[in-house]
């Protein structure tokens, strides 16, 4: 499906050293709420790396929306978007794929979509200090984009002891409580599957 990604048979240590994870080219992009600056600076990142055209999620058609194949979210009410996202694209043989900002690692609706099987759900860990000045918002847009194509479900878009601490934080961060979206799993599937 994409001949430019995905190089690794049995190991991700290949995709991870040449950036071969994710292809960026050739696929229908969209964003969804949040920030202006955040959303201006994926489109402008993407356009930097050759992705022409990024619609807006609200103006596509159902018709459009079903052929989709990631979703941006920049904040709103993601549990109802990425369900939205996930019934549009239901007959599609690939999961969609959805980039989705968080401000913090602790974030039990991240945590539930991280092993849905419905969709491929990539958790961009964007600090409050990152969403303020120009330079930051794109020096964190360029950095998540790098480790996107690397193959990253949890992307930190800062550096240092941070990173860690914060992998941990949302690896123990427990889901499906108070209202929150329980992740999905290849078991919940074949229960469903009729015999």
């Amino acid at each position: 499906m994409y001949p430019g990604a995905y190089f690794s048979a049995y190991t991700k240590v290949v995709d991870w050293l040449v950036a071969g994870d994710a292809q960026l080219r050739g696929r229908s992009y969209a964003t969804a709420g949040g920030s202006l600056a955040v959303t201006d600076a994926f489109r402008e990142e993407l356009a930097r790396r050759g992705i022409t055209h990024v619609a807006d999620w609200e103006s596509l058609s159902t018709r459009e929306r079903a052929a989709l194949e990631v979703l941006i979210l920049c904040g709103g009410d993601v549990a109802r978007t990425v369900e939205e996202f996930i019934a549009a694209t239901a007959n599609r043989k690939l999961p969609p794929e959805v980039w989705s900002l968080h401000d913090r690692p602790d974030d039990p609706v991240a945590r539930a979509y991280h092993r849905d099987v419905r969709v491929n759900y990539r958790t961009i860990l964007l600090r409050a200090s990152a969403n303020g000045e120009t330079a930051d918002v794109q020096a964190a847009v360029q950095t998540a984009l790098g480790r996107i194509r690397r193959g990253f479900n949890f992307v930190p878009t800062a550096g240092g002891w941070r990173v860690m601490a914060d992998w941990l934080r949302f690896t123990r961060t427990r889901t499906g409580s108070r209202g929150q979206p329980g992740a999905l799993r290849r078991a919940d599937l074949a229960r469903a599957a009729p015999a």
